[in-house]
């Protein structure tokens, strides 16, 4: 009936089923010591609500979070309770990645389903972060927020497809790249915090991927934009394609972001983009940048 458990410092590896069977186990925090962590270090931690991993773990072997039940239909993979990660290792991050395997009656065939942790609302990364994994963050469908260290330099393609929960994102100054489909799906994003460092982003950056009418792009509940870097405001610029029946013709339309109240500019802005401010129709105020030296027609 273990609930919490706390390592001290200096231990060094978690041996392989560590804590396999500690069902009643709610939240267990993992020194920065700590650089090995076995296989099935995690089996059947299914009650498992806050889980720290240190920054120190180097290698995971896998399987790191087996379910086993008493008839193999009961088998699974993950931290069902999961609601709480904090997390300082890529090494740790990718054993999160799971494909499961399971036999489709109607087809005859076998099939692999990414496993994902369905409750988790908040993600924190911490120390030795200086990239985003592709795809990572996406495990999370249920995240609200999450925090991304100083010292990360790259947010990968697809980096937060998926976060369709994710309301608020800062994204720190030592970020330099943003990788296309970065904020693929974010329909629930309000608040977004881009840092200076941006200098290179992907297109597209926000396209929402569903089926016939459903796709678009843009950030339809975005409410607060703070910007710093002018090659990010540039990536909210999109044409969308549209056909229209009745003249039998295609047009072009510039997507806009209706429910944006707030607008601040700041960090390397020395000049004020070219349309930029108009794609926020509801903007009620803005803030311009000391040192910005032209407005530009319109």
């Amino acid at each position: 009936s273990m609930a919490s458990v706390t390592l001290p410092e200096g231990i060094g590896d978690l041996p392989n089923g560590a804590f396999d069977g500690c069902g009643g186990l709610r939240e267990v925090e993992i020194p920065d010591t700590v650089t090995n962590v076995g296989e099935y270090a995690f089996a059947n931690c299914t009650n498992l609500e806050r889980l720290v991993v240190g920054a120190g773990v180097e290698r995971v072997r896998l399987p790191a979070f087996p379910i086993y039940g008493e008839r193999p239909e009961d088998d699974g993979y993950g931290l069902p309770n999961l609601r709480e990660l904090v997390i300082g290792s890529p090494e740790m991050a990718d054993a999160f990645y799971w494909e499961r395997e399971w036999y489709d009656e109607e087809s005859g065939r076998w099939l692999y389903e990414v496993v994902t942790y369905p409750n988790v609302t908040n993600v924190v990364l911490n120390g030795r972060f200086r990239d985003l994994p592709r795809g990572f963050l996406g495990l999370f469908p249920s995240m609200a927020s999450v925090t991304l260290p100083e010292g990360i330099g790259e947010l990968a393609p697809g980096a937060f497809d998926g976060c369709g929960s994710l309301r608020e994102l800062t994204i720190p100054d030592t970020v330099t790249n943003i990788g296309e489909y970065a904020f693929a799906n974010c329909t629930n994003l309000e608040r977004l915090v881009v840092g200076s460092g941006v200098v290179r982003v992907g297109r597209p950056t926000f396209p929402i991927v569903g089926e016939g009418p459903d796709e678009g792009y843009g950030l339809p509940n975005l409410r607060e934009l703070v910007i710093g870097s002018p090659e990010m405001a540039d990536a909210f610029y999109w044409e969308c394609e549209r056909y229209d029946e009745q003249s039998g013709r295609w047009w072009y339309e510039v997507v806009t972001y209706p429910n944006v109240t707030n607008v601040v500019l700041n960090g390397r802005f020395d000049r004020l983009p070219g349309g930029f401010l108009g794609l926020f129709p509801s903007m009620a105020s803005v803030t311009l940048p000391e040192g910005i030296g032209d407005l530009p027609n319109g």
